[in-house]
């Protein structure tokens, strides 16, 4: 039996030195997601902290000062946030805008928005308050549209969808009619047009509806078209991540632009070109699926990702993850409660820890890169899917496991379907229209057969509800389990 090293656990943490300042920042967003705090007050501790830490300089006093300011830094981002957020608590007149289309039924269009002004007896005040819009279909509202509507927000009610929906930042639902709508302007902005350029190229591939649906939602993350029959096939296969563009979409594109680029690297300065032009397709996908938070967070880490490999600098991956939740965080603290966001974080950084060490070991020859690439998919998938099963049980009440059985196969076909479709939309070449045609319909339709067979099944799908307390236990005991194999590991 291996003997535990405090040692080894301090050089794993060394390797990965914003992981030591992402915990205090957490901290502090949870104190002050649990109390109002006043924002001068936290503003005054935090100068005081940091002024006491250049002051005292490398000491034990000055650690203190340094984890007490990033608390402080955590309690601010979450206090600026709520200042920026407030809601009418009556009905008045507000100015909406339409950030996203969720969904379109005969009798009602849903989409994520923003709540830009509203009027009250102090005049109109500002806001960025998140909700979710319940619209006309005859109203025809879609993305960028800016509407001046006299309604009132409805708060979500205590159950499990509403909970979700506030992890989300969503802070209620309001309604927009024919009767309460002052006025509908219709405005797109250059990555509104940029999506509505790549909905269209798709479209005219004359794909089957569903098939059509899969590739806007995983492509330009338009999930209007996603009917609730595809949704619930993919939530009971466990591939429902699938249907909204996260990391591992911005994750598909960043491969497939380096390996279609590959040819620069014969040129001079290839690699910081290659580089280059990489990070403007990773921004210029993160524009058209709408530039949404968990989407501009993987575009930031890969984009780190990509520089530092160009950079040849010896990059650690949780240090990276880490850094990119410690910018998102502190750029808008309410990420901490957005499930895309934990559920990301939680996956990613579980396969660095617990999945990179049982990759097998990297051969020569057809045969074993094959064996070593589906022993790595199915370790990748059986791990995400343990680390994220307590928040997902948490959140939607449903897990899954057929994500362990059919998430290799499934991963694939979402890279050549998400690939293949940039290509497709990026390359206004009409000679290639069969073949993104017979690529992206051909890798949509087997996962949809795919889904539709796990839901049929249904075995390895349960409806399992835990409350929150049992969550943060449950991720409590994966931490300690994790630092023990810090400890015994001979060499980090």
């Amino acid at each position: 039996m291996k003997s535990l090293s405090a040692e080894n656990i301090r050089r794993r943490v060394e390797r990965a030195p914003m992981l030591k300042v992402l915990v205090p920042l957490i901290v502090g967003i949870a104190l002050a997601d649990g109390c109002t705090l006043p924002l001068w007050g936290v503003a005054i501790g935090f100068v005081v902290c940091t002024v006491a830490a250049i002051a005292l300089q490398r000491s034990t006093t000055a650690d203190i000062y340094i984890v007490a300011a990033l608390i402080l830094v955590g309690a601010c981002s979450m206090e600026l946030r709520r200042t920026l957020s407030t809601l009418p608590d009556t009905t008045t007149v507000m100015e909406i805008t339409i950030d996203n289309i969720t969904s379109q039924r005969p009798r009602a269009t849903m989409a994520d928005a923003r709540i830009v002004a509203y009027a009250s007896e102090q005049g109109y005040k500002r806001s960025r308050a998140e909700v979710r819009v319940v619209a006309e279909p005859q109203l025809a509202i879609k993305a960028g549209d800016r509407l001046l509507a006299k309604t009132r927000v409805t708060p979500f009610e205590d159950d499990y969808y509403g909970r979700y929906m506030l992890s989300r930042g969503v802070k209620g639902q309001l309604y927009v009619n024919s009767h309460n709508i002052i006025s509908h302007d219709s405005h797109s902005t250059l990555p509104q047009r940029l999506r509505e350029r790549a909905v269209e190229r798709l479209r005219r591939l004359g794909l089957s509806a569903d098939s059509e649906a899969l590739a806007l939602a995983m492509s330009v993350a338009e999930r209007s078209a996603i009917t609730p029959t595809l949704r619930q096939a993919y939530t009971s296969g466990g591939a429902a991540h699938l249907l909204a563009v996260s990391g591992l979409h911005v994750g598909f594109i960043c491969v497939m632009a380096n390996i279609l680029l590959a040819w620069m690297l014969l040129l001079r300065h290839g690699q910081a070109i290659r580089s280059v032009v990489v990070v403007g397709i990773i921004w210029l996908f993160a524009a058209m699926a709408g530039f949404t938070p968990s989407i501009v967070r993987a575009a930031v880490m890969f984009s780190i990702l990509q520089v530092a490999t160009q950079l040849a600098t010896r990059t650690d991956t949780l240090n990276t993850l880490c850094f990119t939740a410690f910018i998102m965080l502190v750029w808008d603290a309410r990420a901490l409660h957005d499930a895309g966001f934990l559920l990301s974080f939680i996956a990613v950084a579980a396969i660095i820890e617990w999945g990179v060490p049982l990759f097998p070991q990297r051969r020569r020859g057809v045969v074993a890169w094959c064996w070593q690439w589906l022993a790595s998919g199915v370790v990748t998938s059986v791990v995400a899917a343990v680390a994220t099963l307590p928040l997902t049980a948490y959140l939607f009440g449903t897990v899954s496991m057929w994500s362990v059985v059919t998430g290799v196969m499934m991963i694939a076909l979402a890279g050549i379907a998400v690939g293949g479709a940039m290509v497709w939309i990026l390359l206004p070449i009409n000679a290639l229209q069969d073949m993104a045609r017979w690529v992206i319909g051909g890798t949509t339709e087997a996962m949809n057969a795919i889904a539709a067979w796990c839901n049929d099944a249904g075995a390895l799908a349960a409806e399992v509800r835990i409350d929150g307390l049992t969550c943060v236990l449950i991720y409590a005991l994966m931490v300690a389990v994790t630092i023990i194999v810090w400890a015994a590991r001979r060499k980090i």
